[in-house]
């Protein structure tokens, strides 16, 4: 792929159970500048933690799967408004459309989904709700009378919010997971 540079080859550790429903290639590429920006962020990350990718560049083929695959859970969830909230999340059909894309979306690939991993290659627990539509991010930052697990969570979202920010990166703030990277 012109101008994208294969994650694997920068020592992350690559995840692709996510992808496995939309994805045709089990190799994950993104941007150069993007990659750079990773190993910035990653230098910011404590002693012998790393970052496990999810997702990078996606073609208009995958993208075009995730959003069929949006689409049917939005139905279910949200049957008066799927189609806003197919479009606030993925961009919906008319993203598909485009023909430039965002320098920070997945399309552009200047995207990735990601989490950190301890020095024993365990997910940091980030909580379940990677998904929401009113700002994921931020979410334990918010609630109120956290139980000790919503404090590890709140405290390790914290530390990806830091370095990812540090580094450049732009929050997606109904994902978590997601950055961006815009140069």
């Amino acid at each position: 792929m012109k101008g994208l540079v294969n994650l694997e080859k920068y020592g992350f550790i690559i995840d692709n159970d996510h992808r496995k429903d939309y994805a045709k290639s089990n190799k994950i590429f993104i941007r150069k500048s993007v990659a750079e920006a990773l190993i910035r962020a990653k230098g910011f990350l404590p002693r012998g933690y790393n970052f496990k990718i999810f997702d990078g560049k996606r073609s208009l083929a995958d993208q075009r799967r995730i959003v069929q695959i949006c689409a049917k859970d939005f139905k279910r969830r949200y049957p008066k408004n799927w189609k806003q909230n197919l479009i606030d999340f993925t961009g919906g059909y008319e993203i598909l459309k485009q023909k430039r894309f965002s320098p920070y979306s997945h399309l552009g690939g200047g995207a990735i989904d990601l989490t950190i991993v301890n020095e024993e290659s365990n997910n940091l627990d980030m909580g379940d709700d990677n998904f929401d539509e009113k700002e994921a991010l931020n979410y334990y930052e918010r609630k109120k009378n956290l139980t000790k697990r919503e404090k590890e969570i709140k405290i390790n979202r914290r530390l990806l919010k830091s370095v990812m920010t540090k580094a450049g990166f732009k929050a997606y703030p109904k994902e978590w997971s997601h950055w961006g990277y815009g140069k």
